[in-house]
């Protein structure tokens, strides 16, 4: 059993490491957008988790795994290729995806497939409740951020994930007072880096831009919508970038639902939600 799973956030650690409960014995394949494309052997079962090829490549590896795979993921903008693909024949795989416009994450979907009978372990909620923004609004939008910071710094791979998997409720309350002090200092942080930002535009929308990796200022009481981008123009969305690995990664992000940010970066051969999507590129500066 081959699982490829998205190596660059805490969802896609928790669905890899549910798989690994499920199949003691899968091989675990990170990978995130841009990166190689993993080589699979003919006939072996896959299951892809929280992260997407191109449709073509998809049926590639079906294929490879003579029909014996399964895709679970929750991001639109893949969803939507996936439909477009197939039109109104079968599908080529198994794919695990939200129902009609449920807000859910990869880790909960993946949880719910494998474990039906089981309620979903509470870190495990947790976790996927920040990831699918199912947190915004919520009487516990507090408690899942500050849940959130101390998870990442507890684990960084599936291996470490599975921690979450049998979290009792003395971890979850120590890890809640642990991030708590992180995201005090991250709040310090995250103002001292807004305030070098400059203006990018994508699309005909102006995005205030900071050269850090994965800083979303929303999540820091920075309202950046409230900044102007020029004389004009208030900020539609905020984009942070780095250098990895010989390319330069972009996260877009918006907050007021004006922008969809998953169309942008699908254009930039990237992908994900409305208000959080991202994409590489070999170059540094856009059009």
């Amino acid at each position: 059993m081959i699982c490829i799973y998205h190596s660059k956030d805490l969802d896609g650690w928790t669905s890899a490491a549910i798989v690994k409960s499920k199949y003691i014995d899968a091989k675990l394949i990170g990978y995130n957008y841009g990166g190689h494309l993993p080589e699979i052997k003919d006939g072996e079962p896959i299951i892809i988790v929280d992260v997407c090829f191109s449709m073509e490549y998809m049926e590639k590896l079906a294929r490879k795994s003579r029909w014996n795979l399964k895709w679970i993921d929750h991001h639109i903008s893949q969803i939507k290729e996936y439909k477009n693909f197939i039109g109104d024949g079968e599908t080529f795989m198994n794919a695990i995806l939200p129902q009609q416009d449920e807000n859910v994450a990869a880790c909960e979907l993946t949880w719910r497939h494998f474990y039906p009978n089981i309620p979903i372990p509470e870190a495990i909620r947790l976790l996927g409740r920040y990831d699918c923004f199912g947190h915004k609004g919520t009487d516990e939008e507090q408690k899942i951020f500050l849940f959130q910071y101390a998870a990442r710094a507890k684990a960084s791979n599936p291996d470490e994930a599975a921690f979450f998997i049998n979290a009792t409720e003395e971890d979850i309350d120590k890890l809640l007072k642990e991030g708590d002090i992180i995201y005090k200092y991250l709040c310090v942080e995250a103002k001292q880096q807004y305030a070098k930002r400059f203006t990018i535009e994508l699309d005909g929308y102006y995005f205030a831009c900071v050269n850090t990796e994965r800083l979303n200022p929303v999540n820091f009481g920075i309202k950046y919508h409230e900044d102007k981008a020029n004389d004009i123009y208030y900020y539609d969305g905020f984009a942070s970038f780095w250098y990895e690995n010989g390319q330069w990664t972009y996260s877009l992000y918006n907050e007021n639902g004006q922008v969809d940010c998953s169309e942008i970066c699908k254009k930039r051969g990237g992908g994900g939600h409305r208000g959080a999507a991202g994409f590489q590129t070999n170059n540094v500066i856009l059009k």
